[in-house]
């Protein structure tokens, strides 16, 4: 906290004063009776952002990833069960019956370089439902894969809704819902211009809860 809440004060305008500062470990939210001072060092933008407090919205905890693996997870889900339903039901080899043929063709003449050809046939489409079981197998692979860099790739964080900008992310802990109760507090009550604060004797210093 001591990094960024040391340069909070070097950045109040005339007349702004610090009602509280909220620490969500190496981040946090600076409260003045005026803005939101949001210093994100471990965040992937800007390390620095103010907010006029008129435009803030409000503040939730909200978890996100990268929504792209759920498509790879849902499609190698799909192709598993296809494949191995399909490898697992179905007999392919049993499509041909070279028994009952070879016993017809017995006497007759010309058909050897057919038989040689069906033959071929039957053996690839015996195949198949091993070919089918395994790459069902390895989508089923997929699949687990895509839901493990899924949950790898989720984040939590503090969503700070802002009218006319873009929101304010700042990482923070899944369970510090203590800390957005205080923000949220001081949002509810909005200043109106001019009027005296109340801040706490040192609102840098470590809040008691």
């Amino acid at each position: 906290m001591a990094r960024w809440s040391e340069r909070a004060r070097q950045r109040l305008r005339d007349g702004e004063e610090i009602e509280d500062a909220i620490s969500f470990g190496e981040n946090g939210i600076v409260v003045t009776n005026q803005r939101l001072l949001a210093f994100t060092p471990e965040s992937d933008g800007a390390n620095y952002r103010a907010i006029e407090r008129p435009n803030v919205e409000g503040a939730a905890l909200e978890s996100s990833g990268e929504t792209q693996w759920l498509g790879y997870m849902g499609k190698g889900g799909l192709g598993g069960l296809v494949g191995v339903g399909v490898g697992y039901t179905m007999d392919f080899g049993g499509l041909i019956s070279l028994s009952q043929l070879n016993t017809k063709a017995a006497s007759q003449t010309g058909v050897g370089s057919m038989m040689g050809l069906l033959s071929t046939v039957s053996r690839f489409l015996g195949m198949l439902d091993d070919v089918l079981l395994v790459a069902g197998l390895l989508a089923f692979a997929v699949c687990l894969g895509a839901l493990g860099l899924y949950i790898e790739s989720r984040t939590h964080g503090l969503w700070i809704a802002v009218a006319g900008d873009d929101d304010l992310y700042v990482p923070a802990p899944k369970g510090a819902t203590t800390e957005l109760t205080r923000l949220q507090r001081h949002l509810r009550t909005e200043p109106e211009p001019g009027a005296e604060t109340a801040p706490r004797e040192d609102p840098l210093e470590p809040h008691p809860e």
